[in-house]
């Protein structure tokens, strides 16, 4: 027993001296295997300093957000309340409606191989034009060289369900992976014309709605090397007519973040929205639409 004892001592004391000496024994030996260019006590003097090697895997779980500013284009001809009211609108050679910037956000959860992501942002635009034709808007028609204010206020959304299937180790301190997802876009519309009404004299505001959905089917991915992390996505949509509304829908963005601690993470993200819409919704709006949208934003998260 006591021989037993004095063993576990002795092999005790010969694991854990060598890690509390200065020069001991096992130290040499790491140092001059050639294999191996930090010793223990530098190693446990790194790690109680903070100093972690760099983090390669991608964490399982995310939460990103994402605030910008976004630009906003439309361009094609309308005409509101159904092709028996006649007159197309231009929306910027008739309305002279100009490229406004607004705020876009942005959430994305990703659990494992699974992920969701949402964002919203306003499309606004504003006009104020001396018109050159008579335009027929709603239940009005308002007078040639009538001075017409025109407020064109929509809300974007967009939600993305997708699933990452596909891992690969790139190479040792590089690794990628690959899915694929569903997204649902939906603009809601909201068009208010302000002048004078040709047959009255009157001053009158007229509003009519629009409702614009539109989807596509599209990839994602990441590459991960040391503390940064590139993540593309793309997306496309080519659609039969639904409810009276054809839509072409392109999406993409790129995100680019760097993960300082092991749990929290920052970067940039720019991306671009764009959906060509041909329309005969009932009596609500009959045309083709172009609305284009540019953004860029700050990101921030969690990630574990």
């Amino acid at each position: 027993m006591k021989l037993t004892k004095r063993l576990v001592l002795m092999a005790s004391f010969g694991i854990a001296a060598p890690l509390y000496a200065g020069d001991s024994l096992l130290e040499q030996r790491l140092a001059g295997a050639g294999g191996v260019s930090e010793t223990p006590a530098e190693m446990m003097a790194r790690n109680s300093l903070g100093q972690e090697a760099p983090i390669v895997n991608p964490g399982m779980y995310r939460i990103l957000f994402d605030l910008g500013s976004a630009t906003n284009e439309i361009s094609g001809t309308g005409a509101f309340s159904g092709t028996e009211i006649g007159t197309e609108i231009d929306f910027q050679d008739t309305l002279g409606l100009d490229e406004e910037s607004e705020v876009r956000f942005g959430v994305q959860f990703t659990l494992d191989w699974f992920r969701l992501d949402f964002a919203f942002s306003d499309f606004q635009f504003a006009g104020d034009e001396a018109i050159a034709t008579d335009i027929n808007f709603g239940d009005f028609t308002f007078d040639t060289s009538a001075n017409v204010v025109t407020d064109f206020d929509a809300q974007y959304f967009r939600g993305y369900i997708g699933f990452t299937p596909f891992t690969f180790d790139v190479d040792t301190d590089v690794k990628a992976e690959l899915g694929f997802g569903f997204s649902i876009h939906a603009i809601t519309a909201d068009v208010t014309l302000t002048g004078t009404e040709d047959t009255t004299g009157d001053d009158i505001t007229e509003q009519q709605d629009a409702p614009i959905p539109g989807a596509t089917i599209g990839l994602h991915g990441g590459i991960y090397f040391g503390m940064f992390a590139i993540e593309p996505q793309f997306g496309i949509g080519i659609f039969p007519e639904v409810s009276g509304v054809e839509a072409d829908v392109l999406d993409g963005s790129l995100t680019v973040r760097i993960r300082p601690w092991e749990w929290l993470t920052i970067g940039a993200k720019a991306g671009i929205f764009q959906m060509d819409i041909e329309a005969d919704i009932d009596d609500e709006f009959v045309g083709d639409m172009e609305v284009d949208q540019t953004h860029f934003a700050g990101v921030f998260g969690f990630e574990w």
